[in-house]
């Protein structure tokens, strides 16, 4: 059930970047530029990625339930690098932040999201 709640934390900004990618584009430039909105955004998703773990098993294995506990802690990483490494994340914005790819990056995390929610309800269910 928690991989399904995760899913569906991903499915807005999903459709955006599918729906307005130009938006979605002035969005991440917009917090890789602003050094406060940069800081404030990789708190709150170091604390997405404590919340995502606090919910797993705790332990890092490589079987389907453990799934959780790596997701929290990537998105825990994730944060922590917003918070601590700007000039990464400004060149990554560069490099990976083009209108045209935008929508591909978008349909991607919908096929993630719908890969998430059926390895929590077919998959570890059983």
């Amino acid at each position: 059930m928690t991989l399904t709640l995760l899913a569906l934390l991903l499915l807005p900004t999903s459709l955006l970047a599918v729906v307005n990618p130009k938006e979605v584009q002035r969005v991440i430039k917009g917090l890789a530029q602003n050094p406060e909105d940069r800081y404030v955004t990789g708190f709150v998703v170091l604390f997405l990625g404590f919340f995502v773990f606090s919910f797993s098993t705790h332990e890092f294995g490589f079987e389907w339930p453990h799934l959780m506990t790596w997701m929290g802690a990537l998105i825990a990483l994730k944060g922590l690098v917003w918070m601590l490494f700007p000039g990464f994340v400004e060149k990554m914005v560069k490099k990976f932040n083009k209108t045209e790819m935008i929508p591909f990056y978008g349909f991607l995390r919908l096929l993630i999201i719908l890969a998430l929610i059926y390895i929590d309800t077919q998959v570890i269910a059983s």
